[in-house]
Formats: structure tokens, C-alpha cells, sequence
């Protein structure tokens, strides 16, 4: 058996389309079409935003994340990092806001995206905005280790199925020591990393069609959440604190917490105007 350790991105070079399935469409609440949707990455798999090239001195903003980051079902250019980019040149600062979201990404999968491939890109910041699939293996009795196909960090050639799943109680500790080890790697090679919690719907005619799975599993991401509030607390991380500020705005999310174009747009100006005051910061 062969392994290989995963390098979370859709590839180089790619150009796509995309279409949700009528299973997936019916779980959202219909403010998203039914595409197709064009997924592109440049020569260094980031999701392309559709627009020319920027200046290659322009100074660069990297996310890192999962589905949500990804936002696979907008149109080019209304993803959240192209929201992100666009008010930072309307707000007179501009970079190129570069796109690593891939879904199933996990706080692991992110370290070793940041060591691998961003480190020697020399970004200015990187946003790391995961938290969905880092629930799930806070529950996996190997945690990020898992050999679950979708989460874990290593590939099988031949593949091979994965052991059946044992569960512990929810467990955010190993979490934290990855959040402080990508930190470092921040410290380490002069880049500003930047932590999110993330945004996801409050309860409404939507979410209470199965309101008890809802409220578990609402509960759960505000506790993987809070885990990143607090990492940033003691350490004095920088943060941006989406879950605060627009968790029960029903009207950003297709479903329960993938953000549709409105929701693009409004994180997108906020993320920028926190971004721009987090490095006026770290360069005074």
C-alpha cells in the first residue's frame, strides 16, 4: 500500500462546471439556482474569481477553509474571497484575495496546506476559516487522524475503506494545539494569520423543518467556535468573530450555514473592513 499525505485543492489549471444535485438543491431553502457553475483554479489551485490576473506585486490574502470559504455554488466573482477583494479595492487597498477552500477541509488539512503551498507565496495574511468537518473529528476517537475517506489527512493507492467510526465525547483539545502550532508557522515566517468563527443560520420556517437535529447541531458549532474565540483570547490570535455578528441572519444562507450571493456580499464587506484594520495594526 501506498500513502501520500493530501493537499486539500481542486487541482491546477482547472475549468468546470459545477451543478448541485436535485438532492442537494431540495435540503436548501431555494435562494441559490440551479447553475451550472464555473469552477476554475490558476497555476497554483486557488479558485479563480473570473477576472484578469492581478499585478504580481500586489500583495496577496489567502483563505483557508472548507465548503464555506469555497462557496461552490455562487457565480465567479461572488464568491466570498471575491466579496472580500472587491471591497478592499473600494476601500483604496488593494490584494489579491485568493481562494483555498475546498470542501470536507479540516483544521489539519489547513496546517498542512499552510506548510506545503502558501508558506513560500509570502502572503501578507492568511484567513483560516474551518470548523464544520474539525466537529467531526472532534468526536472521532482518532480525531483529525482518522481514517474516515472524507477527513483524513492521508490517501490510500489502492484506496481503502475506512474502519468503522468510534465515537468520544466532543473533544476540542487537539484542535488548540493546531491552532497554536499554525500560529506559530505565522510567527515563524512573517505572516499575519487571521482566525474566523463562522456564520450559521438561526432558526426560522427553514431550519425548523427538523428542529431538534437543527438545534444539536447549532449547538455544536457554537462550541467549535467558541473553541477558536477562546484559542484567540489567550493567546492574543487575531480574530474575526463572524459567528457574533451575523449568526441568525437567516436571510445570508441557502441552508444552514453555506452562504448564498446576499450573504457573500455582506460577510465580504465586513471581512475586508477587519482585515484592513488588523494590518494597519500589525504594521504600526
Amino acid at each position: 500500500m501506498h500513502r501520500i499525505i493530501k493537499l486539500k485543492e481542486w487541482g491546477v489549471n482547472v475549468d468546470e462546471q459545477r451543478v448541485p444535485t436535485p438532492e442537494y438543491l431540495a435540503h436548501t431553502d431555494g435562494s441559490i439556482g440551479a447553475g451550472p457553475y464555473r469552477l476554475r483554479t490558476d497555476s497554483d489551485g486557488f479558485i479563480h474569481d473570473g477576472r484578469d490576473k492581478p499585478n504580481e506585486n500586489t500583495p496577496s490574502i489567502i483563505f483557508l477553509g472548507s465548503s464555506i470559504t469555497e462557496c461552490m455554488f455562487l457565480p465567479e466573482g461572488h464568491r466570498l474571497s471575491d466579496c472580500v477583494q472587491a471591497e478592499l479595492n473600494a476601500m483604496g487597498t488593494p490584494f489579491s484575495v485568493r481562494n483555498g477552500g475546498v470542501s470536507g477541509t479540516t483544521l489539519l488539512h489547513a496546517f498542512l496546506s499552510l506548510l506545503a503551498k502558501v508558506v513560500p507565496l509570502k502572503p501578507a495574511a492568511v484567513i483560516i476559516m474551518t470548523g464544520i468537518l474539525d466537529i467531526e473529528c472532534a468526536e472521532d476517537k482518532r480525531g483529525f487522524w482518522t481514517d474516515q475517506l472524507f477527513a483524513s489527512p492521508l490517501r490510500t493507492t489502492p484506496e481503502t475503506p475506512p474502519t468503522s467510526r468510534v465515537t468520544v465525547p466532543i473533544d476540542f483539545s487537539d484542535r488548540t494545539r493546531l491552532l497554536r502550532a499554525i500560529d506559530q508557522v505565522g510567527l515563524q515566517f512573517g505572516i499575519t494569520i487571521i482566525h474566523t468563527t463562522f456564520a450559521h443560520r438561526g432558526i426560522d420556517q427553514f431550519s425548523s423543518r427538523n428542529l431538534s437535529y437543527f438545534q444539536e447541531s447549532a449547538r455544536k458549532r457554537s462550541l467549535v467556535n467558541e473553541n477558536t474565540r477562546q484559542h484567540c483570547y489567550e493567546t492574543d490570535a487575531k480574530l474575526i468573530d463572524l459567528e457574533a455578528e451575523f449568526s441568525n441572519q437567516c436571510e445570508i444562507f441557502y441552508d444552514d450555514f453555506h452562504l448564498n450571493e446576499l450573504g457573500a456580499q455582506t460577510m465580504g464587506r465586513a471581512i475586508a473592513k477587519e482585515i484592513k484594520k488588523i494590518l494597519a495594526e500589525t504594521c504600526s
